[in-house]
């Protein structure tokens, strides 16, 4: 399959980026393996049926900073086998990585850029291996910056993206270019007139496609431009970017425009506490939805949204989290809401919540536990149907060695959904996994504070 192979030559490429000289790095390298079980593992009403499932993975966190290659990486995989056939093996995972190497000091950066993930394919139906498909969205290209005077810049970057659908029949190939003309108050803040353009070329546009009984019509192929103004701040405990600009797409009977509107905020409230904050509008689509798709405080393996239709769509969204990182304590909360109109297909319009809550505590040097929360509400109001997915989860943490934890974890899944096709279900899972990490071990890599299982199912919905 191409996309996993992609997505694992980036990753063998990147883990490999440490040993090239001197520079600012860290390293996390973890494996598992383990053992689950379920008592409902078609996520049905009735009958359930249970299963039993060996499973092994890993997780990865790269970042370097160097004068001539920079790099972050993170990745989580696991792979699944299904004592009683349920479902034929299967690899769950995400990957997303960028590599920047400097072609001309401060001038010429050529970059390269990966996710790899899955996502859902039917979104009447429950996140179930039997409701996925595999997702690889790549782009490379050349980054050029100029100087203007002391304090002016000019910055010209172009990307080719390609868009690999295991399933969907969405790929596509992206050329795209960006244009900056800027000016530096500054070491720590920018002003910037902003100009972005990207041709959306689909593999297929000449015939309807039937997947899974369902009929897709053709794509039509499209533009999409952006203009904005940029600010960028950072201070001693505040980072802030805002874009205030617009957006428009010539998909249907001619270009139309959408005010393009973003804000991030981090701000460090304490020495222990963090906030931060996103909202804003712009015209996308399900593939640059699919790459930009970030996990909630509940951690763990993201499965994106249903894709649906080829079209773009205004998304309209407020996020926020906060955390709390004691010695011993770890409390992470985050919420996002996002509205989506589309231009073309009204069908797949969406208004969607994901709450999230995720609690750890070390009792001694050796022990700690873990409490995890979610609740994704999402409602295709056009179609009349609305889900509420719902996870409560603990878990019990040894450490018997540096390098070794061993981890009992239970979580209870459910959804109450209304409409056409609606599927109610209830699933208690129960994992046993032991991990050992030859690198990087004893960091605390994951939002929790604790160590979070490898790709446990669940986490992250």
């Amino acid at each position: 399959m191409r996309s996993p192979a992609k997505a694992a030559a980036l990753l063998v490429s990147l883990a490999l980026v440490p040993a090239c000289g001197t520079a600012a790095d860290s390293f996390s390298l973890g494996v598992d393996v383990g053992v689950g079980a379920s008592d409902n593992i078609f996520e049905v009403q009735s009958p359930k049926t249970s299963e039993v499932m060996p499973t092994a993975g890993f997780d990865v966190a790269l970042h370097r900073e160097g004068t001539v290659l920079n790099a972050d990486v993170t990745g989580l995989f696991s792979y699944y086998d299904y004592v009683h056939d349920s479902y034929s093996n299967d690899v769950f995972g995400r990957l997303d990585g960028t590599v920047k190497l400097s072609l001309v000091p401060e001038r010429l950066v050529w970059v390269v850029q990966d996710s790899f993930g899955q996502e859902a394919l039917n979104l009447f139906q429950p996140d179930n291996p039997g409701n996925r498909e595999y997702v690889n969205f790549v782009s490379t290209g050349p980054d050029l910056s100029l100087q203007l005077g002391e304090r002016g810049f000019i910055r010209l970057g172009a990307r080719y993206v390609n868009v690999h659908y295991e399933t969907s029949p969405f790929d596509s190939n992206r050329p795209s270019e960006t244009f900056a003309l800027g000016r530096e108050f500054s070491a720590n803040s920018s002003l910037s007139l902003n100009i972005d353009a990207e041709q959306v070329r689909f593999d297929n546009t000449t015939q309807a496609t039937t997947v899974n009984g369902m009929v897709y019509p053709p794509n039509t192929d499209y533009d999409r431009r952006e203009a904005y103004l940029r600010y960028d701040a950072r201070g001693a405990r505040t980072t802030l970017a805002v874009n205030v600009g617009a957006s428009e797409t010539d998909e249907s009977a001619g270009w139309h425009a959408k005010p393009l509107l973003e804000l991030d905020l981090t701000r460090r409230l304490t020495p222990f506490t963090n906030l931060t904050l996103s909202a804003g509008q712009q015209l996308t689509d399900a593939a640059e939805g699919f790459r930009n798709l970030q996990a909630g405080a509940a951690g763990g393996i993201v499965l994106a949204p249903v894709a649906g239709t080829y079209d773009a769509y205004l998304a309209r969204f407020i996020s926020g989290g906060w955390r709390l990182e004691r010695e011993r304590t770890t409390i992470a909360v985050s919420d996002r809401y996002e509205e989506d109109t589309h231009s073309v297909d009204s069908n797949f319009d969406l208004r969607r919540n994901d709450l999230e809550l995720n609690i750890g505590r070390r009792l001694t040097h050796m022990v700690g536990v873990q409490l995890l929360g979610s609740m994704v509400t999402s409602n295709y109001y056009n179609q009349h149907f609305e889900s509420n997915d719902h996870l409560a989860g603990a878990a019990l943490v040894v450490q018997p060695a540096r390098k070794v934890e061993v981890r009992l974890a239970y979580d209870h899944v459910w959804r109450t959904a209304s409409g056409v096709g609606s599927t109610n279900f209830q699933e208690n899972r129960i994992f046993l996994l032991i991990t050992y990490r030859p690198v990087g071990a004893g960091e605390q890599v994951n939002p929790t504070g604790l160590p979070l299982p490898i790709g446990m199912p669940g986490l992250g919905r």
